[in-house]
């Protein structure tokens, strides 16, 4: 299976897994479901474009390569900012469970995240030689 599909086959079964789990505890009655979404959402947005600017720039060499992950990653960082400033200033969310859900569901993201790159370097030194 080519590793972006894996990446996004393992990124939504996290997500059905995790919005279960918060059913079937009975955390879902307890907790803001809008504030936990929010947060799923921009870590999922925030994943999946750390993880599609990898694709991206594997093949490129090493200076592009890094300009383009390392750029990527100040501009993600900065939109996720961004995201939690509006969010917060506007009063849509609950913050207490807004940011623990956030830091949660963000290194959640961000060990899939690094698990899909060692696919991919696994991957395409398989396929190269």
């Amino acid at each position: 299976m080519k590793p972006i599909f894996d990446f996004f086959l393992k990124t939504c079964i996290l997500a059905i897994l995790f919005w279960l789990s918060l059913a079937l505890t009975g955390l879902a009655k307890e907790v803001d479901s809008l504030s936990v979404f929010y947060a799923w959402l921009i870590s999922v947005l925030n994943a999946s474009a750390g993880y599609l600017l990898y694709e991206y720039a594997y093949h490129k060499d090493n200076r592009e390569f890094y300009k383009i992950v390392l750029g990527g990653h100040a501009a993600r960082a900065l939109c996720v900012l961004i995201g939690i400033a509006t969010l917060m200033l506007t009063k849509s969310v609950v913050r207490v469970e807004f940011v623990l859900s956030f830091v949660a569901l963000y290194f959640m993201h961000l060990i899939l995240e690094i698990l899909a790159y060692q696919k991919k370097n696994q991957f395409e030194k398989r396929s190269s030689s």
